[in-house]
């Protein structure tokens, strides 16, 4: 398989890979791209919508002291969190609900009365959020999310204008789960306006970049509370975000800036779980993400018209051939980065947790290596192999519902086992005539 004229890099297919669940952040494509930023409102539901929640009957699955009605719409909230990890629709009636006492409660609460309480506005801001992220693909979540972070931004005031000194452990709690949310929200908001809109402003761009800047901000300082201090899987959240942002871009400077911070957030989850598998996958997508915007350049500048995809690394006489530095720099982040899918894929087999995402990401990162690869010594080839099976082991493996190989995988396997059956003809062809 030293010819590999055939095999071109499978662009673009990390982001269908991933498969991120509405806990982390999923950001739903709109249809139809809004021309300018939204600007902030309070989301109104339909008529029936409001008429559903206002007679639907909710059981709360916990005990709460009666009368204590903010306790009572958490516990609805929670119940709703819970569905929305394996059946996000499912969820929507107890979001409506969450959404609908809230407000509720908020009309009804007197001036005179003291303030709301911090966890009052993460429920209502943390609901809004999720509502936004469950919608159908041609409604706008921007409103949802606009509202969720006004609410979120009032908690955090008032979680902050306190200053005594008891119980300041659960303040710190309550600060990192705000500003965690916050976060969260803005870095959604910026990627699903890089998604949807069809031609990027300079508004448009100063928008994101200020979100990203304010998120990003929200996360350090969520992580660096002393008494409160971050789990691998809460710094992986924030990272997954940022990172899938980053690979939405198509300017070099925040492509490679937000995979930075990316990175290093992941790289800190590893020092609290050296074995994290999702920090693992981490690592190699931010890496992934870069080396492909490299190669992105290296096609815009003509780069591969004159040149064969292995003429990268030494040739037969020994001498090293000229480098481009879109290609040299690629190919150094994509050793990095496949050396962290196959870390994680090693984690995931001991822990008995393989999945079809893992083996599908690592594929693209060995094919992707493989075409700046010289085959030398089979090296090229031998990449290429292992690709085709763990592409082979994707399609029978554990995934996540919906999850599908992506089309330019698809393409790349299909069109190496037809070489392997045209390279069998021939074979048996030669052995006929002798």
């Amino acid at each position: 398989m030293a010819d590999n004229d055939t095999k071109k890099r499978p662009r673009g297919l990390k982001k269908s890979t991933i498969v991120a669940s509405s806990s982390s952040g999923t950001v739903p494509i709109v249809n139809s791209p809004p021309e300018e930023v939204t600007s902030a409102k309070k989301p109104r539901l339909g008529e029936n919508e409001e008429s559903e929640d206002e007679t639907q009957t909710l059981i709360l699955n916990k005990e709460v002291e009666e009368g204590d009605e903010v306790a009572e719409v958490k516990v609805i909230y929670e119940s709703a969190a819970e569905k929305l990890a394996t059946a996000p629709k499912s969820a929507l009636p107890l979001l409506r609900g969450t959404i609908h006492e809230c407000d509720r409660i908020l009309r009804n609460h007197s001036a005179s009365s003291p303030p709301l309480p911090a966890s009052f506005h993460m429920t209502y801001g943390s609901a809004l959020f999720d509502m936004g992220t469950v919608l159908e693909e041609e409604e706008d979540p921007t409103p949802y999310w606009e509202a969720a972070r006004e609410r979120l931004e009032i908690g955090l005031e008032s979680v902050e204008e306190s200053e005594a000194e008891e119980n300041k452990s659960d303040r710190q709690e309550f600060k990192k789960g705000l500003r965690m949310a916050l976060g969260k929200v803005m870095v959604s908001k910026a990627t699903n306006t890089l998604i949807t809109t069809r031609c990027l402003t300079a508004v448009h761009k100063k928008s994101v970049s200020q979100l990203l800047e304010d998120a990003t901000a929200h996360f350090d300082k969520a992580f660096s509370l002393p008494f409160s201090p971050s789990t691998a899987p809460e710094l992986c959240m924030a990272a997954s975000l940022v990172q899938l942002h980053a690979d939405n871009h198509e300017e070099e400077a925040p492509r490679l800036r937000w995979n930075g911070w990316a990175k290093g957030v992941f790289e800190r989850a590893l020092k609290d779980d050296p074995e994290h598998i999702p920090a693992f996958t981490g690592i190699g997508s931010c890496l992934l993400s870069i080396a492909n915007y490299w190669l992105e350049q290296q096609d815009a500048n003509g780069g591969d018209e004159d040149e064969d995809d292995d003429d990268d690394d030494d040739g037969d006489d020994g001498e090293e051939k000229v480098q481009t530095k879109e290609k040299r720099t690629a190919k150094e982040a994509l050793v990095e980065g496949t050396d962290y899918f196959e870390r994680a894929l090693a984690a995931s087999e001991s822990a008995g947790a393989t999945t079809s995402e893992i083996l599908t990401m690592l594929a693209e990162s060995q094919i992707n290596l493989a075409n700046l690869t010289s085959d030398v010594g089979g090296t090229q080839t031998a990449l290429y192999k292992c690709a085709v099976a763990h592409l082979r082991r994707a399609k029978e493996s554990n995934s996540s519902e919906g999850w599908a190989l992506p089309a330019g995988l698809e393409t790349f396997l299909d069109e190496w086992e037809a070489e392997m059956v045209e390279g069998e003809g021939v074979d048996d062809d030669e052995d006929g005539e002798e």
